[in-house]
């Protein structure tokens, strides 16, 4: 089996809409270098579109991500970019 090279994977800040007690959805932009001879380069550009729920016990876990790479359509229903 060939060895894999090592990745970094850089993740932005994360923008969350709260929908309700128990409900979120976010979105988090995200990097992926690998290294190469000549310097580590971008592999991968991307954004993760998240769905949140919180539990009984209080803690909010992931209900469904899906990852958008850079030029592909996202959800139709995605959160807008902040204004800068």
């Amino acid at each position: 089996m060939m060895a894999q090279a090592t990745t970094k994977h850089l993740i932005g800040a994360c923008v969350v809409d709260l929908l309700g007690d128990d409900h979120a959805r976010a979105w988090t932009d995200l990097a992926t270098f690998v290294p190469t001879p000549n310097g580590p380069i971008v592999a991968t550009i991307g954004r993760y579109h998240d769905e949140l729920r919180r539990g009984p016990d209080g803690r909010w876990r992931f209900s469904s991500r899906l990852l958008v790479l850079a030029g592909e359509p996202g959800p139709a229903d995605a959160l807008p970019s902040p204004a800068h």
